[in-house]
């Protein structure tokens, strides 16, 4: 990608990682300041792309339409589903992307979270104390898609099968 041909911006992903409508990067110094560098390049040469950097160390290069959060816009319009009947989770930074507040889902960010996902304050996010899918399940009782209470596992002690 030409706007990374500054050194040393970013170091290419394996070729398993790339696609035709990726690029991947590993970025892990000075990274403010890169992803400004980066963008900038990408500005200047009149290329539209969403920079995604997540768990600190990956940076994706995506067409402008794309991405997780039009995937699951996409969707929710053909299954005619409101956006506020959305519930979004995640835990890195590329997760970032369907909980922009324009999509006007609802979100989940779990507590083993990446660090810019933890950071990110929004009305509609909430950001569980729990880790992993108990995250989302109390998200979720959050949202009051869940009893307050959780439900016992039925088991099959002393049935007779």
């Amino acid at each position: 990608m030409a706007a990374l041909t500054r050194p040393p911006v970013a170091v290419k992903q394996p070729q398993e990682w790339q696609s035709r409508f990726k690029n991947s990067y590993f970025l892990e110094d000075d990274v403010e300041a890169q992803l400004a560098r980066i963008r900038e390049g990408l500005e200047e040469r009149g290329i539209e792309a969403k920079v995604v950097y997540s768990a600190s160390r990956f940076l994706d290069l995506l067409p402008s339409r794309s991405g997780k959060g039009e995937a699951v816009r996409y969707l929710a319009e053909s299954l005619g589903i409101d956006s506020g009947n959305v519930i979004t989770a995640g835990d890195t930074g590329n997760d970032l992307d369907m909980m922009r507040p324009e999509l006007g889902f609802r979100s989940i960010a779990v507590s083993n979270a990446s660090p810019e996902l933890r950071e990110y304050r929004a009305p509609h996010v909430y950001h569980a104390q729990a880790p992993f899918a108990a995250g989302i399940e109390e998200g979720l009782r959050h949202y009051g898609w869940l009893p307050d209470e959780p439900t016992e596992i039925p088991t099959t002690e002393g049935l007779q099968l």
